[in-house]
């Protein structure tokens, strides 16, 4: 046996809850694309490092700074 729904028109409170989670889903939805957008967009260019090769004569790292 085959189960049938019947369509009927929505209460006001099915409604109201409907209304509520597209609200609710949207502003989450939303204020989740602005956060990464704006996290994207606010990044500085870095320069690449140099080449390794002309380094070799210049000695250790950070320990020998001080």
């Amino acid at each position: 046996m085959k189960q049938v729904y019947i369509r009927r028109p929505p209460s006001r409170q099915e409604t109201v809850l409907a209304a509520t989670l597209a609200v609710g889903l949207g502003t989450v939805l939303g204020a989740t694309v602005y956060y990464f957008a704006r996290v994207i967009l606010a990044r500085d260019e870095v320069a690449p490092l140099p080449d390794s090769a002309g380094l070799e004569g210049l000695g250790g790292g950070a320990e020998d700074d001080v």
